[in-house]
């Protein structure tokens, strides 16, 4: 069997193999950069909680203010709203994590949907390179007037390349779309969830 290393593999269909390399790029460079944003931006700010969960019981709301302000991420973000907003009332409290949430979800959900996207045009452009890779085979068995089937074998061989290609930056842009939406979801449930403890924290407190 023909081992084919990757500048034969990059001849086959210039056009389309260098597509989908593109796409493999993408995939590897934003897969990273999301890494790096929900590591900074959603993982839960357990001592951070607990510090803001502690002022409120001192009824000390403005210096929970004044802790979120110099804290990183979307949590601290959210908590800060909602004692901003519980010092005039509940319901701005509410409204004012609601806004907050939004674009804390804004801000992971970025570029998250370009992995589903390559998830599936990768395969079809793969397929696209197979399709034209065939029709030229097919054309050179044509051309040939040979019934030697070893005429078009190779070439669909080598058009089956970029299908393979595809399929091979494709699969791990769908698990990664998956991962990073798992990831979203989980976050938003947390943000609910905290956000509706700091609520029962302060106004239980009040009364």
């Amino acid at each position: 069997m023909m081992k084919m290393g990757f500048i034969e593999w990059f001849n086959v269909n210039p056009p389309i193999i260098s597509t989908i390399l593109v796409f493999s790029v993408l995939v590897v460079a934003f897969t990273l950069e999301r890494f790096w944003v929900f590591r900074k931006e959603a993982k839960f700010p357990r001592e951070l909680w607990d510090r803001i969960l502690g002022l409120v019981r001192e009824k000390r709301l403005r210096d929970a203010i004044a802790l979120c302000e110099v804290s990183p991420g979307i949590f601290a973000r959210l908590f800060k709203s909602g004692l901003e907003g519980s010092l005039v009332s509940r319901l701005d409290a509410e409204d004012g994590m609601v806004i907050e949430k939004e674009e804390g979800q804004e801000v992971l959900r970025k570029r998250v949907g370009l992995f589903g996207t390559i998830s599936f045009i990768s395969p079809l452009v793969g397929l696209l390179g197979t399709v034209l890779g065939v029709l030229h085979a097919f054309q050179s068995l044509a051309a040939s007037k040979s019934n030697d089937p070893s005429v078009v074998s190779g070439g669909i061989s080598e058009a089956l390349i970029t299908t393979v290609a595809g399929l091979v930056v494709a699969v791990p842009a769908a698990m990664i779309y998956n991962y990073f939406n798992f990831r979203l979801r989980a976050t938003l449930v947390e943000m609910n969830t905290y956000g509706q403890r700091l609520l029962l924290a302060v106004f239980g407190e009040k009364r």
